[in-house]
């Protein structure tokens, strides 16, 4: 059976801390209350994140304090204390958030030959989704314009760009919805992949080299905490 026959898994927030990321990588956890306007981050290893003490917290903030989880999808340094591009250690994931029109685009990255196969596929909220995929050796500027590409490509948002990025941690309700709803996370592959593995066209402006020039396109890596919309 090859990667593209094999079905999708559904993983709870463990199984997928376990999947995406080594005991040891140092995450950044952050839990958010949009009517509070209160934010609380912690940094922690994926080991400790998935002990059930701190799944218990995660749940009490979410269930009971209609917090919103999410967690940094690139692992930081051993001795950051905050979430910054300076602070990343390695690049571990690529991504696409995909909340307009989110069921015909991944459609059409599950049909492209311009990118492998994803490795998880988050259901955010009805209709929208997040595409992550496992990466190795790749630098901080080819992943940078990786995921502008990707996101112009597939019509992902152009604000889930940056290497901070925070997605949702599945099995924890979106609070962004009266009822709440329970982010799903699907694996789809286990292959690790290089930047090879993608052949996204990079245009000039995608690259951090590539000198702007006058009424060229300006494209900015957000630096805000949460994923947007999804």
């Amino acid at each position: 059976m090859t990667d593209k026959d094999t079905p999708g898994k559904d993983l709870g927030a463990r199984e997928y801390l376990a999947a995406a990321f080594e005991p040891s990588d140092r995450l950044a956890i952050l839990a958010r209350n949009r009517e509070r306007r209160e934010t609380v981050q912690r940094i922690a290893t994926a080991g400790r994140i998935a002990e059930p003490s701190f799944q218990d917290w995660l749940h009490f903030k979410n269930h009971r304090e209609d917090f919103d989880v999410y967690v940094g999808m690139n692992p930081l340094r051993p001795e950051a204390r905050t979430r910054t591009k300076e602070d990343i250690h390695s690049i571990r994931h690529l991504y696409v958030d995909l909340d307009h029109e989110g069921a015909k685009s991944l459609v059409s990255i599950e049909q492209s030959k311009l990118v492998p196969r994803p490795n998880y596929v988050l259901t955010t909220s009805p209709g929208k989704f997040q595409v992550v995929w496992n990466v190795k050796q790749v630098a901080q500027d080819q992943a940078e314009a990786l995921l502008r590409a990707m996101a112009r490509k597939f019509g992902g948002d152009p604000g889930a760009t940056d290497l901070t990025r925070v997605l949702r941690l599945p099995g924890f309700r979106n609070r962004k919805y009266e009822e709440g709803f329970v982010v799903r996370a699907e694996q789809r592959s286990e292959i690790v992949h290089d930047v090879r593995d993608f052949k996204v066209r990079i245009d000039h402006f995608d690259s951090p080299y590539q000198p702007l020039r006058r009424n060229s396109p300006r494209t900015t890596s957000s630096e805000s905490h949460l994923q947007s919309r999804g």
